[in-house]
């Protein structure tokens, strides 16, 4: 019987472009299963996408092991199922935000720091470039590009952009 050699990510799409830079980065062959941005804000829909997922990647027979890149994102991934024989790998964290700095304990000081701080990420930037309807006067902008305006509060003192 063939050993199981691949790694099988499945993640948000916000997330896309940071995992593909790093994939590369190591020369890691990985198989990868991005899963629209945005389903933390329905939790039902992203606990049924992200465990049919793992289910198919469990049935792969290169597969040894599943990474998840999602939190807990609204309580969406939690209640997800492992398979019996492949490791499930889910990072301890709340959301992507805590991914991004590297723990909930940095995203809970940094936050304590700044509070009203709106988070930025390349991959948001891509799941996420239209503004909804009414908030196209309202905009966002690095540099010369504009980013619109997306779930902007009013008490927002800052904005943290991800590399």
């Amino acid at each position: 019987m063939k050993q199981a050699t691949s790694i099988h990510i499945i993640a948000c799409g916000v997330l896309a472009p940071d995992i593909k830079k790093i994939s590369e980065q190591l020369d890691l062959f990985v198989k990868t299963n991005f899963l629209p941005g945005g389903l933390h804000n329905n939790p039902v829909e992203l606990k049924k996408r992200l465990q049919n997922a793992i289910d198919s990647a469990a049935k792969d027979n290169s597969c040894s092991r599943i990474v998840v890149g999602y939190g807990i994102c609204g309580m969406g991934s939690v209640g997800i199922k492992a398979p019996k024989h492949i490791p499930l790998v889910f990072p301890r964290v709340h959301d992507c935000i805590a991914l991004f700095m590297g723990s909930d304990l940095a995203y809970k000081r940094e936050f304590e720091r700044y509070p009203g701080t709106f988070y930025l990420s390349a991959g948001w930037y891509g799941e996420k470039k239209r503004p909804r309807k009414g908030e196209k006067d309202r905009q966002i902008w690095i540099g010369s590009q504009s980013l619109g305006c997306r779930d902007l509060k009013k008490n927002m003192a800052r904005m943290g952009v991800t590399e």
